[in-house]
């Protein structure tokens, strides 16, 4: 289910960062759980995403069911061993994906057939 659309009012009281929204409320001891809980899932650091997407997926249901155990004692979290850019990086090779880094996307233009996808300097890739 998607969130609804916050009004100006919401959208202005959370036009920061996470971790300045947490300071701002004087609750920054939760960055402590909310930093793992954001790198684990691979949104990034807490000092750089949005406070409105970390409060999308940082529920205080999500965060209840990350403390819990399981029947035999162990935790919830599952970390994967090798790490998130190793998983991307074996999609890219086994899938023989062409990926380019630091290249701002300007625009996608849809058709039956694909995509194209519009990058900065005119360059564009068809999908």
């Amino acid at each position: 289910m998607l969130m609804p659309r916050p009004d100006r009012a919401k959208l202005a009281a959370t036009n920061m960062t996470f971790a300045e929204f947490l300071r701002k409320h004087d609750i920054k001891i939760l960055k402590a759980i909310f930093l793992p809980a954001a790198i684990m899932q691979g949104y990034g650091h807490v000092d750089e995403v949005s406070a409105v997407y970390a409060m999308i997926w940082l529920t205080p249901n999500f965060l209840t069911n990350l403390l819990r155990r399981d029947e035999n004692g162990e935790s919830n979290i599952k970390i994967l061993g090798t790490g998130f850019q190793f998983l991307w990086q074996e999609m890219r090779r086994q899938n023989n994906l062409d990926v380019r880094l630091n290249s701002p996307v300007l625009g996608i233009v849809r058709s039956k057939r694909g995509f194209i996808l519009i990058y900065r300097d005119c360059n564009f890739w068809r999908f």
